[in-house]
């Protein structure tokens, strides 16, 4: 063989042992850190949608707490008789009706009552109103569709006509009672 030759498959041959020895470490490393960047980019993946999730539970539960805020309102936690008061004046008067009185009685036991609501409140006591009324019927009217749509949560147990009033020829309107059940918690 020539040494011409020769010196070249020995060049050849040192070239491919360094190249073995210095760049084959480097290239089973970066192997290694190619595997941990897929992995880094699975967990990365899977943050972004942990975080999504969170995003829509969080979105979630403010919807949950306007809902339980509106039930607080439904059903409220004492029987807060003022309020009440002022809710029937302002529905009455809203609807074209004279609130001339009102009485108030907690049932403390609702096998006591002669009726039973399907849809009473669980686990609620229950307040028991007795409003006195003068206005016409259609006001009467208008006073039940706002009971019924009212955010608290009231049931009409019974409603009596009184006698209609008539001055001068001109009626003055009509005497009502209405008997409401409404719900509250300790």
């Amino acid at each position: 063989m020539n040494k011409q030759a020769l010196t070249i498959i020995i060049f050849l041959a040192i070239t491919a042992l360094v190249a073995w020895e210095y760049f084959m470490p480097a290239f089973n490393d970066v192997s290694f850190l190619r595997q941990d960047l897929s992995d880094w980019q699975a967990k990365l993946n899977n943050a972004q949608d942990l975080s999504k999730k969170l995003e829509d539970l969080k979105k979630k539960y403010d919807n949950m707490t306007a809902a339980a805020d509106r039930i607080e309102q439904a059903v409220t936690k004492n029987a807060n008789f003022p309020a009440l008061l002022v809710q029937m004046e302002d529905l009455s008067s809203k609807n074209g009706l004279v609130l001339e009185g009102v009485a108030f009685n907690v049932v403390k036991d609702k096998k006591t009552k002669t009726k039973t609501s399907a849809s009473s409140v669980a686990g609620a006591k229950v307040l028991a109103m007795d409003l006195s009324l003068n206005g016409s019927q259609s006001s009467l009217k208008n006073f039940l569709k706002a009971i019924e749509t009212n955010l608290r949560i009231m049931d009409v147990s019974v409603i009596s006509f009184g006698e209609q009033e008539i001055g001068v020829g001109v009626s003055t309107g009509q005497d009502f009672k209405v008997s409401l059940d409404t719900y509250f918690r300790e």
